[in-house]
């Protein structure tokens, strides 16, 4: 296992948001947590990446577990362009390999060279997106990825998902299906709340 929760908490102030959360993750896994709003699906995904501590239990994880995440919010440089994005998760990568990923689901080359703060919001929702596959992560968390998205883009997106999982471990917090569980993989759900 990379990351195992045992009997995790988490509470702010007075309001308990995990409870005694026993759960563990490993490699080339699919997750869909689900529960009701405000249940603390953002909040698992927090503690699952480390940038909250529990309040009760313990997390063990796997020190080298490497994480990418497409967010809520898309968290992009925004006064950088979209190749200038996706190379601050690629150093290594070559230009022209960052101009033929982005235009996969940015076929609008001339959009590529805006500063982020200039695309619509699906335009720069599949920026977050391509940005957290390019990663180099043995996890990807997508918390509501489609955010944004119309149907056409739902699905190219989708596509571009599955065509690139490479047997990293996906968990979803999502309204819209991602395609990857409409695949053969046999997909666990973790309910909270």
């Amino acid at each position: 296992m990379w990351i195992e929760f045992d009997k995790v908490g988490k509470q702010y102030d007075k309001n308990i948001v995990i409870e005694g959360l026993d759960w563990a993750v490993g490699e080339n896994e699919i997750w869909q947590v689900t529960g009701p709003s405000g249940c603390g699906k953002t909040t698992f995904l927090r503690l699952l990446m480390g940038l909250e501590k529990p309040t009760k239990g313990s997390i063990i994880r796997n020190k080298d577990v490497k994480f990418s995440a497409v967010f809520q919010e898309n968290r992009l440089c925004e006064h950088l362009d979209t190749i200038q994005n996706l190379k601050l998760v690629c150093p290594d990568c070559t230009y022209e390999k960052l101009l033929e990923e982005a235009l996969k689901l940015l076929p609008k080359e001339e959009s590529l060279f805006l500063p982020t703060k200039e695309l619509s919001g699906g335009m720069k929702r599949r920026v977050a997106v391509l940005r957290a596959m390019l990663a180099d992560s043995d996890i990807v968390i997508f918390d509501e990825p489609f955010t944004g998205l119309d149907k056409e883009n739902i699905e190219a997106v989708n596509q571009y998902i599955c065509e690139h999982r490479n047997g990293r471990t996906f968990i979803f917090v999502s309204h819209q299906e991602p395609l990857v569980m409409r695949e053969r993989i046999i997909v666990q759900t973790l309910e909270l709340g």
